[in-house]
């Protein structure tokens, strides 16, 4: 049919201009050749056959449309008064049929807005009832903290107050003990002088008296023995009885005269022994005096 209608374009040149356009798309031939023939003529008659088979392609070539153009339909959409009147069927069978589906349509579509916003309210809700669920549980913990933070506060100062009454205690132990110890520790009057400080032998003279005695008031011829009081030294302060007291001689070997226990201060110092077995009788007759209480 397009061969036919070259033919025709080509035995008529004077009445007939000649379009050639081309094609990229879909199987064929590319040139395609249409003549424009007057009306009334046999060639107008084979250009309307050939341009009727291939509808799409002579559009193309006449640039009538773009291909990416988007068409949308026309969507039915009245307003309130003459959706009413279509219901009512003044505008014809059809517009009420469309206008009965319009308000299905509506209807399904109230009905799924109506869920989408009952769900949104019920999750809206749910986040409310979670967020003061949250905020609950969150002040319960709050408080439960400042509880055991006033429990541990209360139980330091209650571990301040025992330790300082502890620390309170064992000062005043330590002083009692060290006042004790010391008391213990105190020098005590001599036994052995009576707190004199001097030998109880000589009283202090370092030396003891002798008398000699004669058989007789008279001095009888032949005795050059020594009659008379002589003194000798004192062995308990350091002195010696040498027997020259016998001779009438003077002592060599005097005494000190002081005690030799206390070294004439007329006091003696426990030894260590001696303070630990005090300290020990003093606890001793502590427990004695409460258990007898």
């Amino acid at each position: 049919a397009v061969d036919a209608a070259a033919a025709v374009a080509s035995r008529r040149p004077s009445t007939s201009t000649s379009i050639s356009t081309s094609s990229g798309s879909g199987p064929g031939p590319t040139p395609v050749a249409a003549a424009i023939v007057p009306r009334g003529t046999a060639g107008a008659f084979h250009f309307r056959v050939a341009a009727c088979r291939d509808l799409r392609r002579f559009n193309e070539a006449r640039c009538r449309f773009k291909k990416d153009a988007c068409h949308e339909p026309l969507v039915y959409c009245p307003d309130d008064e003459e959706l009413e009147l279509d219901l009512k069927g003044c505008n014809g069978k059809w517009k009420q049929q469309k206008a009965t589906q319009l308000v299905q349509e509506r209807a399904v579509l109230q009905r799924a807005l109506d869920e989408q916003r009952r769900a949104a309210e019920e999750e809206e809700r749910r986040r409310r009832e979670e967020h003061r669920a949250w905020l609950q549980r969150k002040h319960e913990e709050e408080e439960r903290e400042k509880r055991e933070e006033a429990l541990r506060k209360a139980a330091r100062q209650r571990l301040g107050r025992a330790a300082r009454r502890w620390a309170a205690l064992s000062g005043r132990l330590a002083e009692e003990e060290a006042a004790l110890i010391s008391r213990l520790r105190q020098p005590r009057p001599c036994e052995r002088c009576g707190g004199s400080g001097s030998c109880p032998g000589c009283s202090g003279l370092g030396c003891l008296p002798a008398m000699y005695l004669a058989a007789s008031v008279g001095r009888e011829a032949g005795d050059t023995r020594f009659r008379g009081r002589a003194v000798y030294g004192c062995d308990l302060c350091g002195g010696a009885r040498d027997g020259r007291e016998a001779l009438g001689l003077d002592v060599s070997h005097r005494g000190c005269g002081f005690c030799v226990a206390c070294c004439g201060a007329g006091k003696t110092w426990p030894s260590p022994a001696e303070v630990a077995a005090l300290r020990a009788q003093v606890d001793r007759d502590k427990r004695l005096s409460m258990s007898g209480a």
